[in-house]
């Protein structure tokens, strides 16, 4: 495979040995103790101070309602959103939604061409304009405010999937000063009702996916309607243009609203009043400042209730500001943005603010990851953001396609892939021969043949995944790095910049200082040096909701009475003056005899391997080795079951999309047997060895539980079972929760059985 190739170069000392180049200069101010002194990006140090607002030639933007402004300003008859319209049967017109269709188990309406799984077929693209995005916002807004059920600075929640109706219900507040809280359904029913009260939230705009779910939170917990008071469900906007008469909001619908004590509207319902001419001059705009609440993020986290972070709208537009002379050398790269990851997030939130003032559009997916690929292969984005995940299963798919052709292709595909690679090290251009004949081809396979600009965010990716997307797409391919508390990103890779396994240098927002961590080995005083990393700039956020003590523990103040917020990740300045990500304080740990373990350093290698869909690595201070589960990849779990004659291709072909019922039961069935359970146990723990090239000993692990209940992504570890985020980080004690009896199993078979007093 591909990465058996990236693993003979070391990046690291490839990086590590550039002192030609720099990206970023130290203050001058006197080192205090215990940290590094802050670095500054060299546009902010030639600048003479870090950005706050996005300027154009006619405004300074503060807040993201003027965002929303420049674009609409500069592109107001341009198409802004776009999703896919719902297909009726032979062109007729789709049933409206009927009593029986109400709830999201009966979300079956009839008239709609079906695919086999009984899931809706989307048809193309439809767009909807900048002028009337902005009129749709400002009747909403109008249309809450002229009846009483919101007021500017209250809060206001959208759960919702990504569509153009989260866009007009987010400008809806922010042109009356109102808060947008975020809600998601991962985050569970009990977290749902914890940030409605804690969030103090009286509306919520709701799509009809999702509402099920919070019709179970009022009735499980009646006195959440205490503070819910108006539910508002995206319906038929814009006219039904994209066939969503299944929105509609039907008498049943609201009868049960009512007998939950919240009041249920349909959104063009709101829109059509607040268009009123009467209503608009009775409720005039009340635009936000800069230090208003633009968002109340409420971040999943591991333990605990979640929490929420602050966010004015200084602090997002400062980060869209410090972007802007970043990525405004391609403007091609802003036509066609493709949106997949959760608005509910910080990353995918300021990344859209980019494009609504720069005019590109905003292509939505259809919120089911199943058909992620058609999606983009009929966008053709231009700009498309990602998380290492993704990236991966590009890259396991496209090595296994390479694998499976005759002797001749393989060897040319991988001398070419070889040669693309060198070139990349030595600082060349890509041989265009070998783009056009290999690559091209196989960015156009899954709609990447446009792009311009690749965004990681979220988590590192490795440099072996970042090497491979730059081969594959002939684009530049970025890495950002930022947390929910800094308005996503606080540093990122630059245009220029050769080399991969570092995120960049600080953006022009925010300073970068490293602090000490003795007990593990990490002093800003190294060569080179590590620490905690810390930033500083407006685009750190204002505090945690109603969460003082919490808001304290965030930041560190120096002598000077800044504040720097804590980030928990380890971080390395390179000689070329960019940070690396080399550890998480709190995924660091100490095996029994005392070796200390990176688990995602470990994790990374090991997702490298082919048969590897998910892999999580776990160990304690009790133990003297690592353990893993294992999801195994899909399309290599049947080549090796067909191999063994358990099954037949015919009657259960290789999967080459979303994963039928079928082959998931057929998974689970295999590996409910004891002794083919065994065999591919030991086949996935064979070809993983085959991986382990970097690994010292201690960090190899020694058993590994392969898991068979999968989705039809063919993951084991999802949002839905709480093993996963929305950006598709593990959780870890979520993890551990579920597979205690798996991993006890394992052990007391390596001769460490758990024992009385053992914290896992």
């Amino acid at each position: 495979m591909g990465g058996s190739f990236s693993a003979d170069f070391n990046y690291q000392d490839a990086l590590l040995a550039d002192t030609t180049r720099s990206y970023s200069k130290p203050l001058n101010e006197e080192p205090e103790e215990g940290f590094g002194i802050p670095r500054r990006c060299n546009l902010a140090v030639k600048q003479g101070s870090i950005v706050e607002t996005y300027n154009t030639d006619k405004v300074k933007a503060a807040t993201l309602w003027e965002i929303f402004n420049i674009g609409l300003d500069t592109y107001r008859d341009k198409d802004f959103l776009a999703t896919r319209a719902f297909t009726p049967l032979n062109g007729a017109a789709p049933t409206p939604l009927g009593p029986e269709n109400t709830r999201i188990k009966n979300y079956r309406p009839s008239g709609y061409v079906e695919r086999p799984d009984g899931s809706i077929l989307r048809g193309d693209y439809v767009g909807v304009n900048f002028t009337d995005v902005n009129a749709a916002s400002l009747a909403l807004a109008r249309g809450l405010i002229s009846r009483g059920l919101a007021a500017p600075k209250q809060n206001v929640g959208i759960f919702s999937v990504n569509r153009p109706e989260w866009i007009v219900a987010a400008l809806a507040c922010f042109s009356h000063s109102m808060t947008v809280i975020s809600l998601y359904p991962t985050l569970g029913p009990n977290a749902i009702e914890f940030i409605i009260e804690h969030g103090e939230t009286p509306v919520v705009v709701v799509s009809r996916e999702n509402l099920s779910m919070l019709f179970s939170v009022l009735k499980n917990k009646p006195s959440v309607a205490q503070t819910l008071k108006t539910v508002v469900v995206i319906d038929t906007l814009f006219g039904g243009r994209y066939g969503n008469t299944l929105d509609g909001v039907s008498a049943e619908t609201v009868a049960e609203g009512k007998a939950l004590g919240v009041l249920v509207l349909g959104m063009s319902e709101l829109i059509a009043a607040g268009s009123d001419a009467a209503v608009a001059a009775e409720v005039p705009l009340t635009v936000p400042t800069a230090d208003d609440l633009a968002f109340i993020m409420y971040t999943s986290g591991t333990t605990g209730d979640p929490k929420g972070v602050m966010l004015s709208h200084r602090n997002v537009v400062s980060t869209v500001a410090g972007l802007k002379p970043l990525l405004e050398q391609n403007q091609a790269a802003f036509a066609r943005y493709f949106s997949f990851l959760p608005l509910a997030h910080i990353y995918e939130t300021v990344v859209q603010a980019v494009i609504w003032c720069r005019g590109g559009i905003v292509y939505f997916s259809q919120g089911d990851t199943r058909f992620l690929a058609d999606d983009l292969k009929l966008v053709r984005p231009t700009l498309m953001p990602g998380v290492p995940r993704i990236y991966q299963k590009f890259y396991q798919k496209i090595f296994q396609i390479v694998d499976a052709q005759n002797i001749f292709k393989r060897w040319y595909i991988y001398r070419a892939y070889n040669y693309q690679t060198a070139q990349l090290r030595t600082q060349q251009a890509l041989d265009p021969t070998y783009d056009g004949r290999v690559f091209q081809a196989m960015r156009e396979k899954i709609g990447l043949d446009a792009v311009k600009i690749i965004v990681n965010g979220a988590a590192p990716c490795p440099p072996y995944l970042v090497e491979f997307l730059r081969v594959l797409s002939n684009a530049w391919v970025t890495q950002g790095y930022g947390l929910t508390e800094t308005s996503a990103a606080s540093s990122i890779s630059l245009i220029d910049d050769p080399h991969v396994g570092e995120c960049g240098p600080p953006t022009p927002v925010n300073d970068l200082r490293l602090a000490d961590i003795p007990d593990m080995g990490y002093t800003s005083a190294a060569n080179p040096p590590t620490g905690e990393i810390l930033f500083c700039g407006p685009n750190t956020f204002v505090g945690y909701y109603k969460n003082e003590s919490a808001t304290a523990e965030a930041y560190y103040v120096d002598k000077q009475g800044r504040r720097w917020l804590r980030t928990g990740d380890v971080g390395r300045w390179n000689p070329n003056g960019t940070i690396s990500i080399i550890d998480r304080k709190k995924n660091m740990i100490k095996l029994g005899q005392g070796e200390y373990i990176a688990l995602e350093k470990v994790e990374d290698i090991y997702g490298r391997c082919p048969v590897v869909g998910q892999v999580w690595i776990y160990g304690n201070g009790y133990k003297n080795s690592v353990v893993s589960v294992v999801v195994p990849d899909a399309t290599a779990l049947h080549g090796f079951a067909t191999q063994q004659g358990w099954w037949s291709a015919d009657r259960l072909p290789a999967p080459t999309g979303p994963l039928s019922v079928e082959f998931r039961h057929a998974t689970k069935a295999l590996l409910e047997d004891p002794a083919r359970r065994r065999a591919v146990t030991d086949w996935v723990l064979a070809e993983m060895r085959k991986s382990e090239k970097g690994l010292y000993g201690f960090e190899k692990v020694k058993a590994v539980y392969v898991e068979g209940l999968i989705d039809a992504m063919g993951q084991g570890f999802t949002e839905e079972n709480e093993c996963l985020t929305p950006t598709m980080k593990k959780r870890r004690k979520q993890l551990t929760d579920k597979y205690i009896p798996v991993l006890s199993q394992l052990y007391e078979a390596l001769g460490e059985p758990a024992k009385k007093g053992e914290h896992w």
